[in-house]
């Protein structure tokens, strides 16, 4: 992100430790105390999750990222391809690189490039899936509709695109090493 110009200090912290409010969680994991209770009690979030919400006190702040104990396990049993609640990855999606807390914090710049970047991660990254080839990223990225959906947002669409190509080129100097790379994947 530094080489867009934007200065963030993501090293150690994105996707690790990122606090949100408490109340956040609770009012998404515990329908006693969210306005809209039909929706949650639909999601039926695993029981450990809701007693740990429980836990939290509303005032404080909570890690939503993979250092947190409470959701480390449910982090690495998480796929793509699961339907219903997914606990720990719909915590952690209240982090500003997802989805925010619905209101004032969200981060179109981080959002767009953790969404590019989770496309080279693999099958031993979060996502658990091939690596995308760069060819084919850039190949969606040339279409406006591509590279909205891919970032999600109409903001990120020349963010996107101009990440892409210097995550490529970083890659290729030995500066960027995703997870899919570790394990044998080519860079492209």
């Amino acid at each position: 992100m530094q080489c867009l110009g934007y200065f963030i200090q993501a090293t150690g912290v994105h996707d690790l430790v990122e606090f949100v409010h408490a109340r956040e969680v609770i009012d998404l994991l515990i329908p006693s105390q969210q306005p809209n209770q039909a929706i949650a009690a639909a999601k039926k979030y695993s029981p450990w999750l809701t007693r740990w919400a429980a836990t939290l006190d509303p005032s404080s702040q909570v890690n939503v990222g993979l250092l947190n104990p409470a959701l480390l396990v449910s982090f690495s049993l998480w796929s793509p391809e699961q339907s219903g609640p997914q606990d720990a990855m719909d915590v952690h999606r209240l982090s500003d690189h997802h989805e925010g807390d619905l209101a004032e914090r969200y981060d179109p710049v981080e959002a767009a490039i953790n969404n590019l970047l989770h496309q080279r991660e693999g099958i031993h990254g979060v996502r658990k899936e091939p690596v995308v080839p760069w060819s084919q990223i850039l190949h969606g990225l040339e279409l406006e509709s591509g590279a909205e959906a891919l970032t999600k947002t109409s903001v990120g669409r020349d963010i996107v695109r101009d990440a892409a190509t210097i995550a490529q080129s970083l890659e290729n100097s030995g500066a960027l090493t995703p997870w899919g790379l570790l394990t044998g994947a080519s860079f492209d």
